[in-house]
């Protein structure tokens, strides 16, 4: 990163599940650059092996672990070794969803559902599950919900809803967590560079559609490690259960 980044999260440790992906990513850089020990936790081991070879020569505090927020016990079993790798944890973010976008309602099946609020919002549930018995008075955590928690999606039912139901919970859990001082909040990108595929694919750049952003650009996973950065720092330590929509604008119209 060309500015020069305050070192806040110099001894931090946090695992990210999702960041092989684009989004996941570009947290994992930002916490990385601001002094964090990070794991980086994600199902697709090759997009993992990319993240690390290409991240490790400027951050040697980067290591990986396989997570599959489809499959409880893969998360256990990662965030566990996420554990023993980092010697504790003080942050966990969830930075995974899936999507099946462009199916309509009469084409979506139950299983279709099922697998998208599955992994987009049982998982975040199994992942809090697994990460607060290991964390310190004053952890955080931080859920990648979407501006699609806020808006009907006839084409991505499962997905809205599955977002929908995030943000709730990271409401629900800021307060069930809150005699234990650890905070619980969300971050909703907007219209990303990046979007996700609707299969386990590596993803493809978006082009056009700036003029549904007000500020004029799509977003990166830089716009939003800088908001998760925040949130789990010493800034934020009075920052509970708010979704803080990154978006450019977006939702504002």
């Amino acid at each position: 990163m060309a500015q020069e980044l305050p070192t806040r999260l110099e001894g931090h440790r946090v695992i990210v599940a999702g960041g092989a992906g684009a989004v996941g990513r570009g947290i994992c850089e930002r916490l990385l650059a601001e002094g964090a020990s990070v794991v980086a936790a994600d199902w697709n081991t090759e997009a993992l092996d990319n993240v690390k070879n290409e991240l490790r020569a400027p951050f040697s505090q980067l290591s990986t672990v396989r997570l599959d927020m489809g499959d409880v016990a893969s998360i256990q079993t990662g965030m566990a070794d996420a554990i023993a790798t980092l010697g504790g944890l003080d942050s966990a973010i969830n930075a995974v969803g899936i999507s099946h976008q462009g199916t309509s309602f009469d084409d979506e099946t139950i299983e279709g559902w099922s697998q998208v609020i599955t992994v987009n919002l049982t998982g975040a549930f199994a992942f809090a599950k697994a990460a607060v018995p290991h964390m310190p008075d004053g952890g955080a955590i931080v859920n990648i919900s979407s501006g699609g928690a806020e808006m009907g999606l006839p084409l991505n039912l499962a997905y809205g809803a599955s977002k929908g139901g995030l943000r709730n919970l990271t409401f629900g859990l800021s307060l069930a967590l809150a005699e234990r001082q650890i905070r619980v909040n969300a971050v909703g990108p907007g219209l990303m560079e990046f979007p996700m595929k609707n299969k386990r694919t590596t993803v493809n750049r978006r082009e056009g559609r700036t003029e549904q952003v007000p500020l004029g650009r799509l977003g990166r996973g830089s716009d939003i490690g800088a908001a998760v950065a925040y949130l789990i720092s010493d800034d934020a330590e009075w920052v509970t259960g708010q979704n803080i929509y990154v978006d450019g604008g977006a939702l504002a119209k």
